[in-house]
């Protein structure tokens, strides 16, 4: 299978979404750059490491098909991403626009089978717990965000992360960066 390439749209949507968690400090300037070498790697079209996953298909908006957890009453809205992982029994992935929970990424999904499994939107890593099981196919990536629903979708769940939760202390990244040797 030849590999997909990111539209221009969606090259900016990941590289706006990127900054934005960075600057309000909810990823690290270690996972900031991680995920722009990805972006990288998205970009220049690497071809699949042989795993031979299907391409996905991003299902459409569902409103209200999730309660809220904090037991509200406003239903929260979901999309859903199928993807085909050979080795893994992970069909579905369900993105919840409320989900409180930042790890591993913003938005991330949840598999269809268990709540705990979750979906790095950005790198393709699987995750339970903290424990890494996997990674889907850049090309996987790559579709999802070609959909301008799960695009709009990230920018949504972004901003409702930060609505609730907004009392970010900025961290000052300077610190995190090599000093420069004099010569």
């Amino acid at each position: 299978m030849a590999p997909i390439t990111l539209d221009s749209d969606a090259i900016a949507a990941f590289e706006l979404t990127t900054d934005v968690q960075l600057f309000y400090g909810i990823i690290g300037i270690g996972e900031y750059i991680n995920r722009l070498d990805f972006l990288d790697e998205l970009i220049e079209g690497m071809p699949e490491d042989g795993s031979g996953e299907e391409v996905v298909r991003v299902e459409s908006l569902r409103e209200g098909e999730f309660a809220p957890r904090s037991g509200g009453s406003t239903p929260i809205p979901r999309l859903e991403l199928t993807v085909r992982t050979p080795g893994m029994s992970i069909k579905k992935w369900k993105f919840h626009k409320g989900d409180d929970d930042p790890n591993p990424s913003i938005p991330h999904g949840h598999s269809d089978s268990d709540d705990r499994i979750k979906l790095d939107a950005y790198q393709g890593y699987v995750y339970k717990k903290s424990e890494q099981l996997g990674r889907v196919s850049r090309n996987s990536i790559v579709v999802l965000w070609n959909d301008k629903e799960f695009r709009k979708f990230a920018r949504e769940a972004i901003n409702a992360y930060i609505d609730r939760n907004g009392d970010f202390h900025f961290k000052d990244y300077r610190r995190a960066l090599p000093k420069r040797q004099k010569r």
